[in-house]
């Protein structure tokens, strides 16, 4: 798989017909736009497609992404969510430093330092479900270690080296889920895959 300028894909793929590497890619140059990439494979396009639809990770939110569940911190010392699953035995949360406070409630958390930690002077909601998430939002989410997006691959488009004809398959990530950040596109060896989710695209 490869990531990298747009422009700078597009111009080696051909973004005409006089000037395509091979019949038909300038097709496919014609749809880098966002976050794409290409992938070069000799699987055959379903595997493609089922190992593409089988990544999804944990990604940090960004801003613009909908918030896909409440978050809201108690009041008392502020530290790093973290999930029950990922605590070792004897886990204890490290709330955060004094040195933080500023950065923290120039976020808009209320807090004060308390003790050299930083704590929450009253119980704050960071963003309900359904919320466009904003840049703060976001930083803070991502300070808290909690991840409300999905990093997602959608392959977009397919061209097939012996016709030159490209196919469309996977929809844009847009208009699969709102808290996915990522998206793209792909090529293979054989064929080439359009565009990728989630928080990559093109």
């Amino acid at each position: 798989m490869f990531f990298g300028r747009v422009r700078i894909m597009a111009l080696a793929l051909g973004n005409a017909p006089e000037r395509e590497y091979a019949p038909g890619l300038y097709k496919i140059s014609q749809h880098l736009h966002g976050q794409v990439g290409l992938f070069f494979t000799s699987w055959n396009t379903q595997e493609t497609l089922d190992y593409f639809h089988s990544v999804q990770i944990p990604d940090f939110a960004r801003s613009g992404n909908i918030a896909s569940r409440e978050v809201r911190l108690p009041a008392g010392p502020l530290s790093p969510i973290v999930p029950e699953g990922d605590q070792a035995d004897g886990y204890k949360p490290t709330p955060f430093s004094a040195s933080m406070e500023p950065h923290i409630r120039k976020l808009g958390l209320n807090t004060r330092v308390e003790k050299g930690v930083v704590t929450m002077n009253v119980a704050q909601t960071v963003c309900n479900k359904g919320d466009t998430l904003t840049t703060e939002q976001a930083h803070i989410l991502k300070l808290l270690g909690v991840k409300l997006s999905t990093f997602r691959v959608a392959l977009r488009w397919r061209w097939d080296k012996t016709t030159g004809a490209i196919e469309e398959y996977d929809p844009p990530l847009d208009d699969l889920h709102d808290d996915t950040d990522i998206r793209g596109d792909g090529e293979d060896d054989e064929q080439t895959e359009g565009e990728e989710d989630d928080k990559m695209e093109g």
